[in-house]
């Protein structure tokens, strides 16, 4: 232990001597420690931190999807389907419902926006939570007509009441009704999102304009506990099993779509989000490979500049093993540094990571420095320390002491084999940063794409806001169309409104909503699922305010209202793929249980901001028809919107005390939060892809450099003999070019399998390029030619005399 110690002491005092170096290898290190650190606290807080629920491994999520992009995420369930599923579904402790949505906090004229989830009694049981005030939800207060009562959140009980300990009975106002509040929640208690701060009882109407009526909406997040003994993949087969019957049962809101049993401790988030955080930390690993094998070269060039010292305490009794000892402990010391430096940036960068994640996801999810990522980030250290400090200290275990006493450190044997060894540590570097490049760029790319992609309209001054009509007061569908009609002409009438419309969602949305459908004369064949395509409802006006042209026939009209024959309009993809060639106009379609005549073709547009590539079949029904108890009112602006919020949200509660417009933002505020966790997965890759680029660069200067010193004598000779200082220069960058040759040969069938890793994780990802890959490539060499600069010119500029008599 003492001769340890005494190796560590010494290691401090020899990298005390080389501050240059010391500063570099430290400084690699460090960077590359600090990006693997704050990676894999983000992994580790997503899926390996507990949870605050109640034996979360027997928790898990139903829903039903169409669309196989969306296979293993979460997804929402038909609410009359949840209804069959309590009935009817075995394995199951309890299956609860879950909601979240804006509502209108507080009376009319200063209310204001939160977010509240609307449950079913059981959910707080079903998840095993208890309130630490009061309690939660009883059965009765989850069927139609019951006392209105709120659980709240801790924080909003806080922030908001003061954390007064009277909470009880105390009465709060959601869109214009008085609720009761009866519980508050526990202080780390969050459920998927991390915005809900009131929790109400969700009470079904079963009635025949009931949820039973609507069986092909899909807006219900299911959450259920498995029975004791009941694994995920059993429930799963129960769950698929009942909803073929349901399939069979109803099969127009059901005909095509899956059912789906996730467990949410292991699938969620998804596999395919799981695949891409690994992936990620993966590029990091790569980084770090990359700092180490520079650092390696650094080591092997000092332990060159130290063989005279090696011999010396070798001819003095020190073993060879014990030298090797001291040069890797020196590597452990230096990457030890690095590591507790690491750990400090990365707790920089994890905490900014944790501030653009907050809205996102929740707390328990955020990314946190804790004992487990120290450790990680501890071995990490060890790792790279003994990565680093093998080579030097092999090549000393290999030092002939005679020969290096003879020769009084001038050349060594190590040196042909140094030599050797370091351009093989460059031609990695670059190999690994092209692997790097290569990937990152496809994933960047890919990001980019689906955050820039043209939606087909302009989306510059379109704003929108949420607006939700009362059910006691608006309990018909023409009394909920006529209160649309009337906000969307209130806001049209503002000043600077050049148009205003309501349609079921935003023109950007998530993922437009899908819905089965059938072709009059085109029958699904037997056994196959009916084909789907978005649907989305809409006033006459949204079409000319968004900005989606009428290709033939008519848009929607006043005339098109409840009780009258029921039309349809289609993009002209869905006419291509239907009749190709033919006229749309006229014929029939079948959706949400409804035969509908085509009235119109309108342009090709995106809505989806995910998933959603290319302009994809969409059908538009009059939203009038579907008369929905809240709407989205898009209007568009010459100028800026945001100067118009305050006068849109007084129109709305002008036409209706108590009715508030939430979200009012613009179309691309809107879109952007959705890109947070792409920016930041963009900024990593990035900013360490650089990081790859430079390391790479330091590693040939590095290796051009020593290769200048060692062979100041042969250019002296060369320059003696009639070369040219440009004939130096180009000797020297050949080398730098060779290695960059080397490196791209062995780097780019890494890219390959790289690339189609990612593809195998992404879908819709960008396809790889050859000009990507040619792109990267030019640019390695282009870094590599311009690091070879000063070594080629410091060679260039010897002089002959002195670098003869210096031999």
């Amino acid at each position: 232990m003492d001769s340890l110690w005494q190796d560590i002491r010494y290691g401090l005092r020899a990298l005390r001597k080389a501050p240059a170096v010391t500063l570099l290898v430290v400084g690699s290190l460090a960077l590359a420690i600090a990006g693997n650190t704050a990676v894999f606290s983000l992994i580790n807080g997503i899926l390996y931190r507990p949870v605050p629920w109640q034996e979360p491994e027997r928790l898990v999520m139903i829903g039903e999807y169409q669309d196989a992009n969306l296979a293993g995420q979460i997804n929402g369930a038909s609410s009359a389907n949840f209804l069959d599923w309590r009935e009817r579904a075995k394995g199951f402790e309890g299956i609860a419902g879950y909601n979240p949505d804006l509502v209108n906090l507080g009376p009319a004229e200063s209310a204001e926006p939160v977010t509240a989830a609307a449950v079913t009694p059981n959910f707080l049981p079903v998840l095993g939570v208890e309130p630490v005030v009061g309690r939660g939800f009883l059965e009765e207060e989850g069927r139609p007509g019951a006392d209105r009562v709120v659980v709240l959140s801790y924080g909003f009980w806080q922030r908001r009441l003061g954390g007064q300990p009277d909470v009880l009975g105390r009465e709060v106002v959601l869109d214009g009704e008085t609720n009761t509040v009866v519980g508050v929640l526990p202080e780390r208690f969050e459920f998927l999102d991390p915005s809900v701060e009131i929790w109400r009882p969700l009470a079904f109407d079963t009635g025949p304009e009931g949820v039973r009526s609507r069986r092909a909406r899909r807006n219900l997040l299911v959450v259920a506990r498995l029975a004791p003994g009941v694994s995920t993949e059993e429930a799963s087969a129960s769950m698929v099993s009942l909803g073929e019957r349901l399939a069979a049962e109803y099969p127009d809101a059901n005909r095509g779509y899956q059912t789906e049993v996730l467990n949410l401790r292991e699938n969620v988030p998804s596999s395919r989000d799981r695949q891409l955080l690994g992936l990620i930390q993966g590029a990091l690993v790569f980084v770090l490979l990359i700092a180490c094998a520079n650092v390696a070269n650094l080591l092997l060039a000092r332990t060159q500049s130290r063989v005279t010292e090696m011999a010396v305490r070798s001819s003095l009794g020190a073993g060879r093993w014990r030298l090797a000892r001291q040069l890797a402990v020196e590597a452990l010391v230096a990457a030890g540094l690095g590591g507790v430096l690491g750990l400090g940036v990365g707790a920089l960068v994890t905490r900014a990571m944790a501030d653009a994640f907050a809205a996102q996801i929740p707390r328990f999810w955020l990314p946190t420095i804790d004992l487990r990522v120290v450790l990680f980030t501890a071995g990490a250290t060890v790792f790279a320390g003994l990565l680093v400090g093998l080579l030097p200290a092999i090549q000393i275990a290999r030092l002939k002491v005679q020969t290096a006493l003879k020769e009084g450190g001038r050349s060594t044997s190590l040196g042909g084999r140094r030599r050797l060894l370091t351009k093989a540590l460059v031609v990695a570097e670059i190999a690994l940063a092209l692997v790097l490049l290569g990937g990152g760029s496809v994933l960047i790319r890919s990001f980019l794409d689906i955050q820039q992609k043209d939606p087909g309209f302009d989306t510059e001054g379109l704003a929108a806001f949420q607006v939700t009509l009362p059910e006691a007061k608006y309990d018909s569908p023409g009394a909920r169309a006529t209160a649309l009609d009337q906000i969307v002409q209130r806001v049209a009438e503002l000043p600077g409104v050049v148009g205003a419309a309501a349609a079921t969602a935003r023109p950007r949305t998530p993922v437009l909503p899908t819905e089965p459908y059938t072709v009059t004369g085109e029958p699904t064949p037997e056994g196959q699922a009916a084909p789907s395509t978005g649907v989305l409802a809409a006033s006459p006006e949204f079409f000319a305010t968004v900005g989606i042209d009428l290709l033939e026939g008519r848009g929607f009209e006043a005339t098109d209202s409840p009780g009258t024959a029921q039309v349809a309009l289609v993009n002209a993809s869905f006419a291509a793929r239907h009749w190709p060639g033919d006229d749309p106009l006229g014929r029939q379609i079948t959706v949400r249980g409804e035969p509908r005549r085509i009235v119109g073709v309108v342009a090709n547009v995106i809505h989806g901001v995910f998933f959603e590539r290319e302009q994809q079949p969409a059908v538009y029904l009059p939203l009038a028809q579907q008369a929905p108890g809240g709407a989205v009112v898009t209007f568009r602006v010459d100028g800026d919107p945001a100067s118009l919020a305050n006068s849109v949200r007084e129109a709305v509660t002008a036409f209706e005390p108590g009715l508030v417009a939430t979200q009012v933002q613009t179309l691309d505020e809107f879109t952007e939060q959705f890109f947070v966790g792409m920016r930041v997965i963009t900024s990593i890759l990035g900013g360490f892809g650089a990081l790859a680029l430079l390391l790479a660069a330091l590693g040939t200067y590095g290796v051009l450099s020593y290769s200048v010193v060692q062979r100041t004598h042969e250019i002296g000779v060369r320059m003696a003999l009639g070369a040219k200082g440009g004939e130096v220069r180009r000797m020297v960058t050949r080398q730098g070019l060779i290695l960059a040759a080397l490196g791209i040969t062995l780097g780019v069938p890494g890219v390959i399998g790289v690339t189609r890793v990612i593809g195998s994780t992404m879908s819709n990802m960008t396809e790889v390029e050859p000009m990507t890959v040619l792109g990267v490539a030019v640019v390695l060499a282009v870094v590599t030619v311009l690091a070879s600069w000063m070594p080629a010119r410091r060679a260039a500029a010897v002089d002959p005399l002195i670098a003869l008599r210096g031999e």
